[in-house]
């Protein structure tokens, strides 16, 4: 199983919310900053960290 790389936007989209909402959610520690991919300016989400933050604010565990 390929892990993709989700970009800001690609994860708004995902959660139904605008950027600000997303940084303001990082800001605020209720979504996880993203990674960097070492030797390039590209940082993002990888896909299971995003449906990880999802199954667990559905299904109620941990703080979201």
């Amino acid at each position: 199983m390929q892990n993709k790389i989700l970009r800001a936007q690609q994860v708004c989209e995902r959660l139904d919310i605008s950027l600000p909402t997303l940084w303001r959610w990082r800001k605020a520690r209720i979504f996880p900053d993203p990674v960097k991919i070492e030797g390039t300016s590209i940082q993002g989400w990888t896909e299971s960290t995003v449906d990880d933050w999802i199954e667990k604010k559905f299904t109620g565990q941990g703080e979201v």
